[in-house]
């Protein structure tokens, strides 16, 4: 078996870092709260479809539908894309309720000024939404 010496071992290693994508996911701090409303027309005027805003952060409203499982919500970014996924977990015990659905509010921060794509995956919603948001300078 041939033997290499030690500076061809530190060169590979320099090689295969400078060839690690600059793209790869980064996730991101986020934070899911489910509003109470003190009326029913205040609920009717929440978004039933998702819907994307900038400023100073993200944020995400719309309305879920996660069964009897509990609301967990994960954000990454890739380049200028921002993935949001709101999900059901733990929806292998026993239940028996009537589906509800939930008003909820996701607040993606740690975000560097831009325009960002934003993707969004909505528990019990079939289709996902797309939308663009700008974060501003703070």
């Amino acid at each position: 078996m041939p033997r290499y010496p030690a500076s061809f071992a530190l060169l590979a290693g320099l090689l295969t870092a400078a060839c690690s994508s600059p793209t790869d996911v980064e996730p991101l701090t986020i934070s899911l709260r489910v509003p109470a409303f003190p009326t029913q027309a205040e609920r009717a005027a929440w978004p039933s479809s998702p819907t994307v805003q900038g400023g100073a952060t993200l944020v995400v409203r719309g309305t879920a539908f996660p069964g009897c499982g509990r609301l967990e919500a994960h954000a990454q970014r890739r380049d200028n894309v921002v993935g949001v996924e709101i999900r059901a977990v733990d929806t292998d015990r026993i239940c028996l309720a009537i589906i509800h659905s939930y008003p909820v509010e996701v607040t993606v921060s740690g975000l560097a000024p831009g325009v960002y794509r934003v993707r969004v995956g909505m528990a019990g919603v079939q289709q996902r939404m797309e939308g663009t948001a700008t974060i501003a300078e703070q």
